[in-house]
């Protein structure tokens, strides 16, 4: 009844406890790397580096170091693995993220030993973010939604990253309420 949620919210505010926090950025140094031989070859120009640059200068936050590779699991492991051991809190992968057996970017990340928290979303547009952590490193598969799509779910699940908190399974799931942006 309203009168009992009015009680819980009186009790709520009793107690000190916030009923809102505003929690800056725990996130200092971050990867990019973009897959995909087309754009590691010259072929065709990389669109995701100004995108995620301008969606995380919202937050204050930049870049610290981009890398280009070709669609090579080996390589996009190894390159995940190295920005672990330079202590990067978040590692953004691009390209690859699609269901096609050609795609190696998600299991490039598994193959990492990242412990793989959603590989999938139930957001559109942005179905196909992958949600891991890798030890204090969260690493993010990026569809390429992100590039047509001014809001997508990496933009819904980018505060909870930067703020360091632990994602799970159930709280992905419970994002498919309503989840058409």
């Amino acid at each position: 009844t309203e009168e009992n949620k009015v009680k819980e919210i009186e009790e709520l505010l009793e107690r000190n406890k916030p009923v809102l926090e505003v929690v800056p950025p725990k996130v200092t140094k971050i990867g990019l790397i973009i897959t995909g031989t087309e754009i590691y070859e010259g072929r065709i120009e990389d669109a995701f580096e100004p995108t995620l640059k301008e969606k995380l200068n919202k937050y204050g936050l930049e870049i610290t170091k981009t890398t280009i590779l070709p669609d090579e699991e080996n390589k996009i492991k190894n390159k995940i693995l190295e920005f672990h051991e330079k202590k990067y809190d978040l590692i953004l992968v691009t390209g690859g993220m699609a269901v096609d057996s050609k795609d190696v970017t998600p299991s490039a990340i598994k193959k990492t030993g990242a412990e793989i928290i959603s590989r999938g979303i139930p957001i559109f547009p942005g179905n196909m973010l992958m949600i891991s952590k890798l030890g204090n490193s969260y690493i993010l598969g990026i569809p390429a939604c992100v590039l047509p799509d001014e809001k997508t779910s990496f933009d819904i699940i980018l505060p909870r990253v930067l703020a360091k908190e632990k994602l799970n399974k159930e709280d992905i799931a419970g994002l498919g309420d309503g989840g058409l942006l």
